[in-house]
């Protein structure tokens, strides 16, 4: 028993939402990691000094992980709580990187980083949405 059975159960579209959570998940812990990990990264650019206005880094840090951790389970259960899990997940990252690219826009020299973010925290929103539609259509 391969790796390749494990992917037999899989569609393309099953398999390319898989991935598509599970990079967002590795990404707000990596970006929670950074800010947890690094020492004085508050001095390091205006971006994480605007951050550290709305609350600590380390506390940054900490959301970004866990939500990182939440985007992980979504990736690997279905039904109801997966649904729950991208609710939670997309709407706690989209807000983080809607925060983080505020911040990042507030004295950028240019817009390429802001904007990055912004459409992180978009696809955060959309996740969000997608799973509270799916909630819906099964109360329906």
């Amino acid at each position: 028993k391969g790796g390749g059975e494990m992917l037999r159960k899989y569609d393309d579209n099953d398999l390319l939402a898989k991935l598509f959570l599970l990079f967002n998940a590795l990404l707000h812990g990596a970006t929670g990691g950074y800010l947890l990990l690094t020492e004085n990264v508050a001095f390091q650019s205006d971006t994480y000094f605007a951050m550290a206005m709305l609350f600590s880094l380390d506390a940054w840090g900490c959301v970004f992980v866990v939500v990182g951790v939440l985007f992980i389970a979504a990736t690997f259960h279905e039904g109801h709580f997966k649904q729950w899990l991208s609710v939670i997940a997309g709407t706690i990252g989209g807000i983080m990187f809607g925060l983080y690219a505020m911040a990042a826009a507030e004295l950028a020299v240019n817009m390429m980083v802001p904007m990055r973010y912004a459409i992180i925290a978009s696809f955060n929103a959309l996740i969000a949405l997608v799973g509270g539609h799916e909630l819906w259509k099964r109360r329906s």
